[in-house]
């Protein structure tokens, strides 16, 4: 299935789905409509693609330009490790998550690499995370102006970026960190109040991050 495609689809649930961004967060709080808007989001993003405001997507290269690198000091090896081991059980247990990950193939964009997702024990709060080999933090840095929501830090030592299609406080979040110059490991969170009390995916995708990677091998 194309990025465009995807991105229609995304933007059509968006559509029905918000009537600002007090309904978005109560109709995230349905399972089944915040499941099928994770999918969505976590193949879009996952991808490379980028929305701007205007509502067109604009894919983002995959290749890294040249001479220019991630900044990593410390390379990791992310692929080395099975993608349900990214995180500890007990490391799981602290984000108030079942420990019992589960390996998924992209339900819209089976190509991409596959997921490991963790869920709460009443499915409203999940973490996802995975490997995306050949892929460099530059072409999410190129392409921030397509982002809504996009913001450069550090977590555990790594560059990493907040990039994201829609505004965190709706209710999901996805961060991507360099492993090294050629690797991203993903985190996507999402989280849902029904009282509508504010939610903070990016907190929880960050803390997911801060756990897998001082865990990882060094890459050789």
């Amino acid at each position: 299935m194309s990025i465009a495609v995807l991105m229609k689809m995304h933007r059509s649930m968006r559509v029905r789905l918000k009537g600002g961004r007090r309904g978005m967060s109560k109709s995230l709080s349905h399972p089944v409509l915040r499941t099928l808007v994770g999918f969505v989001s976590l193949a879009a993003l996952a991808s490379g693609c980028a929305v701007g405001s205007g509502g067109d997507s604009d894919p983002v290269p995959q290749g890294s330009p040249s001479g220019q690198g991630s900044g990593v000091k410390d390379p990791r090896d992310a692929s080395a490790v099975e993608v349900c081991s990214l995180l500890k059980p007990q490391d799981v247990q602290t984000l108030n998550l079942e420990p019992q990950g589960q390996k998924m193939k992209d339900a819209l964009d089976p190509s991409l690499p596959e997921h490991c997702k963790w869920r709460s024990s009443g499915g409203e709060t999940t973490v996802s995370l995975s490997v995306l080999p050949g892929r460099s933090l530059q072409v999410y840095r190129d392409n921030s102006a397509g982002f809504v929501d996009y913001a450069e830090s550090e977590i555990a030592g790594h560059p990493a970026v907040q990039a994201n299609d829609d505004d965190p406080a709706n209710g999901s979040c996805a961060l991507y960190l360099a492993t090294r110059d050629d690797e991203i490991l993903y985190s996507f969170a999402t989280e849902a109040n029904g009282s509508g009390a504010p939610v903070d995916p990016c907190g929880l995708a960050k803390k997911a991050l801060e756990s897998s990677v001082p865990a990882l091998p060094a890459a050789s």
